[in-house]
């Protein structure tokens, strides 16, 4: 008899706790919240950055960083001017070496698709300014096809600034790793929406420069203007 009342016992203990346990999430789920993550790596192609991503309950996000480009970046966007849209290898060169080491600032508003899972997608803006001293007027002569007034080229330089805006869409996915760390990649389209490239010469200018600058500054701004590229980035976050 007790052998009876303990074999029901035991099973009445056993129906609970399977019930119970049944009854209970796999992996809870945590409630909504906001959340800020510093983030660093790379918008491949354009540069390398640092930054903060903010996240709001309804999985909404903003995201901005600070960055520069590296020479290979710039190379690799010459090569693309080169191949795709036909520009100069002189026009090439010149660009190259104005943008590398540019300052590249990114902002973008994205939004994670699935709540339990790492789909996100973004639309992002981005600000690159570059300033140069020293570049050499024979460069300029061979990307405009013209000979700069006065002759003696190469012994004449030009302070430069060039700047561009640029507008993406990507979409990527989040990993996490552990302990709040995560990895996020992302891939999509970047367009350059607008440039502007200001030459100062470094010497006292001969009459007809002023037509020289303007040919050169806008064969420089046509470069690059309205074109289409490729763009990707990977970041390591750690989420507070």
């Amino acid at each position: 008899m007790n052998i009876k009342r303990g074999v029901v016992s035991a099973l009445g203990v056993l129906l609970v706790s399977t019930s119970i346990a049944h009854g209970q999430p796999e992996h809870p789920v945590e409630a909504p919240r906001w959340t800020f993550t510093p983030i660093i790596g790379s918008d491949v192609g354009l540069d390398l950055a640092a930054g903060l991503q903010i996240e709001t309950p309804f999985r909404l996000r903003v995201t901005g960083t600070v960055g520069w480009m590296p020479r290979g970046y710039a190379w690799v966007l010459k090569k693309w001017l080169e191949g795709v849209y036909d520009v100069s290898d002189p026009v090439g060169n010149v660009v190259e070496d104005l943008i590398s080491g540019a300052l590249v600032l990114r902002a973008n508003v994205g939004y994670r698709i699935l709540p339990d899972r790492g789909l996100f997608a973004f639309v992002g803006y981005t600000y690159q300014r570059a300033s140069k001293n020293g570049l050499i007027a024979s460069a300029l002569e061979d990307a405009t096809d013209r000979e700069l007034p006065g002759g003696m080229a190469p012994m004449r330089l030009f302070d430069t600034t060039a700047s561009a805006n640029l507008i993406d869409v990507q979409v990527g996915w989040q990993w996490p790793i552990r302990y709040g760390f995560s990895i996020q990649a992302s891939v999509g389209l970047i367009v350059i929406a607008s440039t502007s490239t200001t030459l100062e010469p470094t010497f006292v200018p001969s009459p007809g420069i002023e037509e020289f600058i303007r040919v050169a500054e806008d064969i420089l701004e046509d470069a690059g203007q309205g074109k289409v590229a490729p763009i990707g980035t990977v970041f390591l976050g750690y989420t507070f």
